[in-house]
């Protein structure tokens, strides 16, 4: 008989104390996150341009970073799997690992493609470019970045 009062005295425990903390409030869609806007709003980001000492240059990410982008993209925006103007110069499978001639765009990494009927193919995957790549812009960081590019 004491196991059983024991028990329902813990339960009884347990129930006031859950009660007494209460509902939580619900957390609004727009505290999500560094965006000041709702999460369920498709943003297209606004046009920026990027001036000065290093436009436009290559800038060597620290190992395992995908590189950034040294051109505009607004024109390119929104990129949607049937609309994606980077793969237009990017998808050059045959060049991945060569060395390209100045001003040459680079080709997207061996990482980006599949083998598909035996033939090296942009995977599907890869096709929202800016998941991972970010434009070059000359503009505060969000988040303090303590990383360096290789050298």
């Amino acid at each position: 008989m004491k196991p059983i009062v024991l028990i329902v005295a813990t339960f009884a425990a347990y129930a006031a104390g859950a009660l007494a903390q209460g509902t939580p409030a619900p957390i609004e869609d727009t505290a999500f996150g560094l965006g000041k806007g709702s999460v369920f709003d498709t943003v297209t980001p606004k046009p920026f341009s990027f001036e000065g000492e290093g436009a436009g240059k290559i800038i060597p990410p620290p190992p395992g970073m995908p590189v950034m982008i040294p051109h505009p993209i607004d024109a390119y925006l929104p990129l949607t799997l049937d609309r994606n103007a980077c793969i237009g110069c990017h998808d050059r499978p045959g060049d991945v690992g060569k060395k390209l001639a100045k001003g040459t765009a680079r080709p997207a990494p061996a990482s980006h493609y599949v083998l598909k009927d035996g033939k090296r193919a942009l995977s599907g995957a890869q096709y929202n470019c800016t998941a991972c790549h970010a434009p070059q812009a000359g503009v505060d960081a969000l988040v303090k970045n303590a990383s360096s590019p290789t050298k």
